[in-house]
């Protein structure tokens, strides 16, 4: 299996994971206003239940929107530049982006370890805050693995599946089949190939 078709099954998971996440804030959210304006009777800790499984529901559907790069943007300037320029701008916004995530699951990732250690919980039925906090820090993670991998795809492999490829200065490349040989002098040569 190719790292792009494992990536796919990862995030196909991650998309399935985030459905069921939102389902049940849904489906919570609904018993619960019924409940608590129909009959007085509201859930217990279904506001905190609810509140930490948005935040699942975001992290984990927020990896698929990183692998699809289908996130809401201004592509204003985008759509006014060259190639070259719009290949730049989506390089720094992608690698921002993907710095940014990593960022914040590795804040995340202490702030999971402190909850855990506290040992926090609801106030009403004393369920323990740490899943959840550990669910969002994990599709945290999947965001950041698959924000990082997008990026890494699309600088290796231009969209119409060209292989791009940057050699220092003083390299030469010279085309050979499907490969490219690369080198620094006669006798050396590194072979580049797209499968």
């Amino acid at each position: 299996m190719s790292l792009k078709r494992g990536l796919e099954v990862l995030v196909a998971a991650v998309e399935q994971i985030a459905a069921v996440a939102f389902g049940f804030v849904t489906l919570l959210t609904f018993v619960s206003a019924v409940l608590r304006y129909g009959f007085n009777f509201p859930i217990p800790d279904a506001f905190d239940v609810t509140r930490m499984m948005l935040g699942v529901m975001v992290f984990w559907g927020l990896a698929s929107v990183a692998w699809r790069d289908t996130h809401i943007r201004v592509d204003l300037f985008w759509e006014m530049s060259g190639p070259r320029l719009r290949r730049a701008m989506d390089l720094l916004a992608g690698s921002l982006t993907a710095a940014a995530l990593c960022a914040l699951a590795w804040y995340m990732g202490g702030k999971v370890i402190d909850i855990y250690r506290t040992g926090e919980e609801t106030f009403d039925l004393r369920i323990l805050v740490w899943p959840f906090y550990a669910a969002i820090w994990i599709g945290c993670l999947a965001t950041a693995v698959t924000a990082v991998s997008f990026n890494l795809t699309q600088t290796i492999i231009s969209p119409d599946g060209v292989l791009t490829v940057m050699y220092p200065e003083g390299w030469t490349a010279e085309p050979r089949g499907t490969s490219i040989g690369l080198s620094t002098s006669p006798g050396l040569t590194l072979q580049i190939g797209q499968r």
